[in-house]
């Protein structure tokens, strides 16, 4: 469940302008490169895309409304699926049952269920893709990104998430994710590109993380201090 943002620590109009401005950026990208998307089959797997659980103080009602947008822009112009969308006012969910039963109601194969989390300056994305009917006996499909950087890094990682979801829904083998470039964590979430085991990458991820989340707390103790010295000035 998503936690309401405080009162008192709301972005500036600067911050919630760029962060608009990043996430409508991305979902014309999206519209542009796919163009009118074709019609959908009959026979095409019907997808449920919930939207993403937020964790940010940051507007996370842009958040949710513009990573639901860009996918399904990205969907469309893939053209394979046929994709649900529910009602503005349902809330996501990170629970694999919940996510069944809200799929199960609108009759669809597959749901795509999530959660995005802001922490100091990096983000993650974390998303799950599971079959709907037990009969299909397939383990969900999960993809994590990690990104130390700023939002906008997410965005290209959409692509990769929407074209392993259509291949994933279609009954299609779905590539291990490609190792991030220099400087930068790598996605995880399917087997590792290179030779090295599972573990080891899932080790990396997770001393990743945990430098990110030391990061922060440091930047957040450093601008306590700063603030108890100003009360002392004055």
């Amino acid at each position: 469940m998503e936690r309401d943002r405080p009162t008192g620590d709301r972005p500036d109009c600067a911050n919630g302008s760029a962060l608009t401005l990043v996430l409508a950026l991305g979902v014309l990208l999206g519209t542009a490169l796919g163009g009118a998307g074709s019609a959908v089959a009959a026979d095409e797997p019907r997808l449920l895309l919930l939207p993403v659980v937020v964790h940010s103080a940051e507007a996370p009602e842009y958040l949710r409304d513009g990573i639901s947008d860009m996918l399904a822009a990205r969907f469309a112009r893939i053209g394979s699926l046929d994709l649900i969308r529910p009602a503005a006012e349902e809330r996501g969910t990170t629970d694999h049952e919940r996510a069944l039963a809200l799929a199960r109601k609108v009759g669809a194969d597959y749901v795509l269920f999530g959660s995005f989390t802001r922490f100091g300056q990096g983000a993650s994305l974390d998303v799950q893709c599971a079959p709907v009917s037990a009969e299909k006996q397939r383990e969900p499909l999960r993809e994590i990104f990690v990104h130390s950087g700023s939002i906008g890094e997410i965005i290209p990682d959409l692509d990769e998430l929407a074209g392993k979801v259509s291949r994933f829904a279609r009954g299609e083998a779905v590539s291990p994710a490609a190792p991030a470039s220099a400087g930068s964590p790598r996605a995880s979430g399917s087997p590792p590109a290179s030779d090295a085991p599972l573990a080891d990458a899932s080790f990396d991820d997770l001393v990743f993380r945990i430098e990110a989340l030391e990061s922060a707390l440091t930047e957040l103790l450093d601008g306590v201090s700063r603030a108890g010295a100003d009360a002392e000035l004055r």
